[in-house]
């Protein structure tokens, strides 16, 4: 049974679940773009027309803005909490009925505590993975189009340089693409064995008792460890140095918001408050930018836990 396959059918299952977890990822996102706008006007209007009436009714644009968060908020987390239950739990038993069905030779052969830990850890690796896959591709599609758009109407010599920045991003991550895969399939392997280790330790425990097979298991629980260690920090280093270039990229952003924006403000073409938005959305789209981007190493996990 093929993995995607397996997916839609279990997805299908919950389709009423599914379709109100999408309107509330785009109501929230909608409710998220609201507050840099309010905040913007504010200020400019505060500056050029400043009067009591427009404090309040900011002020209470906000609290209904910030209450329709919250009530939005706890139902998305309902909802979002019992999909990502039942959906595992509905990938967990169609692994283990495809198990049960296994030819008992096969089966016997394979390490029970480590297969148990594996099936449960990749399915809700895998679980996770699409269902805030599809939250967080509309969350930041619509932040995208709207930060873009008011970026675009600032400066074009900003937009052009973050996607210039996006592709180096790009070329870095297909880069290392293939290293950092090899690293996630091998330390998702190696850690599983060695908790495998651990538990074998407890298991066999009258084994070793009564043979006085200490300093057999030790060795064995050493190798495990030793290979547990080294990998670990293999997968540390790789994954450093591909995050390190989100650092990268927010420095060189923000340098940039503030001088062009700096600039626009002494010459009289960009409002105070303009430029808060400004630095809002800036800060959004980056966000969402390095979202996508980095969406492709937390495909690698994925697709290392469909194997």
């Amino acid at each position: 049974m093929k993995n995607h396959f397996l997916l839609k059918q279990i997805l299908k299952s919950k389709k009423s679940y599914f379709f109100i977890y999408i309107f509330l990822s785009i109501i929230i996102a909608i409710l998220g773009m609201i507050s840099p706008l309010i905040s913007g006007n504010f200020i400019d209007q505060l500056i050029k027309n400043p009067n009591e009436n427009l404090i309040y009714t900011v002020t209470m644009l906000y609290f209904i803005l910030v209450v329709l968060q919250i009530v939005f908020s706890y139902i998305f987390s309902i909802i979002e909490t019992k999909l990502i239950i039942q959906l595992t739990y509905n990938l967990n038993y169609q692994i283990i009925n495809h198990l049960q069905k296994v030819s008992l030779i096969s089966f016997n052969q394979q390490n029970i505590p480590y297969l148990n830990q594996r099936i449960n850890t990749d399915c809700n690796v895998v679980i996770n993975f699409y269902i805030s896959l599809i939250k967080n591709i509309i969350m930041n599609v619509l932040s995208i189009t709207l930060c873009l758009g008011v970026i675009l109407s600032i400066n074009s010599i900003i937009c052009f340089l973050i996607v210039f920045f996006i592709i180096l991003y790009i070329i870095l991550f297909r880069f290392m693409k293939s290293p950092l895969s090899k690293a996630k399939e091998r330390y998702k392997e190696i850690s599983a064995f060695y908790f495998s280790m651990l538990q074998e330790q407890l298991i066999k425990t009258r084994i070793i008792k009564i043979y006085n097979l200490f300093t057999f298991f030790k060795q064995r629980l050493d190798v495990s460890f030793n290979s547990f260690f080294k990998e670990s920090l293999t997968n540390l280093k790789l994954n450093f140095l591909f995050q390190s270039s989100d650092t990268i990229i927010t420095m060189v952003s923000q340098i940039i918001l503030f001088l062009v924006g700096g600039t626009l403000i002494l010459q009289g073409s960009l409002t105070i408050g303009m430029f808060t938005l400004l630095s809002s959305y800036f800060n959004n789209l980056i966000g969402s930018t390095k979202y996508f981007i980095n969406l492709g190493n937390d495909y690698l996990d994925c697709q290392v836990s469909e194997k």
